[in-house]
């Protein structure tokens, strides 16, 4: 290859080019890490560049050429490996000088903070549907904010337009990568984690949409090492256990969990749950308003309880602020736009959408208000609104919106499915510790050490030996109601939340049949389309239960790992809710394999419960591992795939 040839600078740009996969091409951005095409620094000026040239049969500036040339020598090992000859250039595939005149539409150029474009065809009037304003200086030029959604939306308004060479040095200073410090670069994350780490750095507020099991949460503690400052962790209840061990995991500090109150704040990691924000941690006042004849009061002016010292917040599920009316909005919002410390602010969600792609608003008007000021303007340019008598309502997604968010947003959201990352669908599993009510916690402990536990009521739960122990101690920790006790189920409401934000279908799998009909009916007031498959399920029923799920007609089934562990095909779930299990390895594994088998295409979550026994001691908290612990524990000693437990091996681990 000769670099002093315009044709063969031209040829490589267009050959690898052609090594971008289709989506790529359509985003102009590189999504796969398969080693060929473009990197993720140059994929948007360079795509860009070979689109006018290779699609558009348009020529290329002497500035653009030159940024080409000069970017393209990186490539040498892609480029060395093949012949050029291949690659068929168009005759319109030249390089212009400054001083030629070019037949386009109008010069899209960058100036500081603004993105300008003049117009060399008239009317151009359509360009103020897309933001842009017409100068009043005299310079006869629309100009808008600079940012990739409104480079991206006057590209496409003005197919045939030509851009400065100070767009080329924007976007590539845009989406250069960060350099990392060595303890990152030596640590255990993948490649593309790697990657989003240094989109994290780079972007200082933004989404990133790492699918489930990909390791959203280690990405952002490593960035937040590298970024430095106090952090304030912002995430579903269940989640708040799970934030601390990986804290302690990633970044070798401790954390404090706010779960309630608000702490003393003496760690430079804070983590709290939405609600806790909510009540503790914001304030607002109350108008009443009169809507359709009804009064109504509506809450304004949110504000801080009082100047937090956070330099970063991390908003982990934030699928959960997508409604722009709910009060766990506002919070948030009011958190990350009202503290004036506040730095960098990274939203984690590996499904940001639930249905439609107007989700996302409110999640980049956390990232940026002037960029996203409008729900509808936003709703209009990726979903197909229908007007109808009660107003206007989102009722799909516009076909190529998928590639346009990616590709007008890359700067601000980060996005990886499992299949551009993993080989094999695997299960991902992750474990969720549960905090236990106070009265719940009594009567576990009275059982754990007396076998003897009091209802409130005054009856007396007995269990004659080790293994009624255990069993009782399972239905303890699951919920009290199984032996007659009240009502107390903190790991069912974590399921609820979780059916939230996780992807369905779902199958919820328990120990005990009177655990599955009272979850089906708890499920069922909450609105979820719920089966259930027990023992007492006749086949027939079983059978039909199971079709419905594969075609995708139930959100929930609640199931006995136990019944058809042989028989059932279970591929269509997402996600598998373990809320209880037994020292039965057997059940265990055979049950988990229902959601992996022939014809598996996306990685199946695993989701564990463990409850927790958690203690105040004189002023001290303390954490106690429960019978859940214990059965996580044995059912890690496996032999010729089943699990063969003993009560000597039980005892041992209850002792330890």
């Amino acid at each position: 290859m000769d670099w002093n040839d315009e044709r063969d600078v031209l040829k490589a740009l267009g050959f690898l080019y052609s090594l971008q996969t289709a989506d790529e091409r359509v985003s102009q951005v590189t999504t796969y890490d398969n080693g060929v095409g473009f990197n993720m620094t140059d994929a948007s000026f360079l795509s860009s560049v070979a689109e006018q040239v290779f699609v558009r049969g348009k020529g290329i500036s002497r500035a653009q050429y030159d940024i080409v040339k000069v970017s393209l020598r990186k490539y040498n090992g892609q480029l060395g490996s093949y012949f050029l000859d291949s690659v068929e250039l168009p005759k319109t595939a030249v390089v212009y000088e400054k001083d030629k005149q070019l037949s386009v539409d109008g010069i899209i150029r960058v100036k500081e903070t603004e993105l300008t474009f003049e117009p060399f065809i008239y009317p151009s009037t359509q360009i103020k549907t897309i933001g842009f304003r017409w100068s009043q200086d005299g310079s006869k030029t629309w100009f808008a904010p600079l940012n990739l959604s409104n480079f991206e939306k006057v590209k496409e308004m003005f197919t045939n337009h030509a851009v400065d060479e100070s767009v080329g040095i924007w976007l590539a200073k845009l989406e250069e990568s960060v350099e990392l410090s060595e303890d990152t670069l030596r640590s255990d994350l993948f490649v593309f984690q790697r990657e989003a780490v240094s989109f994290e750095v780079k972007s200082k507020r933004s989404l990133l949409g790492l699918a489930p099991g990909l390791g959203k949460t280690p990405v952002s503690i490593s960035a937040i090492k590298e970024l430095g400052g106090n952090t304030l962790v912002i995430c579903p209840l269940p989640l708040l256990y799970n934030w601390r061990d990986e804290i302690q995991k990633w970044a070798d500090e401790e954390a404090e969990i706010w779960h309630g109150f608000l702490g003393r704040g003496e760690s430079s990691w804070i983590i709290t749950n939405y609600e806790t924000a909510l009540r503790y941690m914001v304030t607002y006042d109350e108008k009443t308003i009169e809507k359709n004849g009804k009064k109504k009061k509506e809450r304004i002016n949110w504000q801080p309880v009082e100047q937090f010292m956070f330099d970063n917040i991390i908003i982990d599920e934030s699928v959960l602020i997508k409604n722009r009316n709910v009060q766990r909005y506002h919070a948030v919002d009011t958190l990350a736009n009202k503290l004036h410390t506040v730095k960098n602010v990274f939203l984690l969600s590996g499904g940001p959408c639930t249905k439609f792609y107007d989700d996302l608003w409110s999640q980049f008007h956390v990232l940026d208000h002037k960029r996203f000021p409008s729900y509808w303007t936003f709703a209009r340019d990726y979903c197909v609104l229908e007007d109808t008598f009660w107003g206007t309502k989102v009722v799909a997604n516009q076909a190529d919106a998928a590639a346009r968010i990616k590709r007008d947003f890359r700067d601000i959201y980060f996005a990886r499915t499992q299949d551009q990352v993993l080989n094999l669908p695997d299960w991902i599993f992750d474990t969720l510790e549960i905090p236990m009510e106070p009265e719940q916690a009594r009567m576990y402990r009275e059982m754990q050490t007396n076998f003897v536990a009091m209802l409130p009521e005054g009856d007396r739960i007995i269990a004659p030996n080790i293994l009624a122990q255990i069993t009782r101690l399972i239905q303890f920790a699951s919920n009290p109601a199984l032996l007659g006790g009240p009502d107390l189920h903190p790991k069912w409401n974590t399921v609820v939340d979780l059916l939230e934000y996780e992807t369905l279908p779902a199958i919820i799998w328990t120990n005990f049949i009177q655990t599955g009909r009272m979850l089906h009916q708890f499920l069922e007031a909450n609105k979820y389309k719920v089966g259930m498959l027990v023992g007492e399920t006749p086949n027939v029923e079983r059978d039909s239960i199971v079709k419905n799920f594969q075609a995708g007609n139930l959100d929930v089934i609640v199931a006995h790992p136990g019944v058809g562990k042989f028989g059932l095909t279970l591929t269509a779930a997402r996600t598998a809710i373990y809320v209880e299990r037994s020292y039965d390895g057997d059940n265990y594994y055979q049950s988990v394999h229902r959601v992996r088998r022939i014809g598996t295409t996306v990685s199946p979550h695993v989701i564990i419960l463990l409850s927790l026994d958690v203690r105040k001691i004189d002023g001290e908290t303390e954490e106690h591992s429960t019978v859940d612990h214990v059965i996580h524990k044995v059912l890690g000693f496996k032999r010729e795939n089943n699990i063969q437990l003993t009560t000597g091996l039980v005892r041992e681990v209850l002792g330890g």
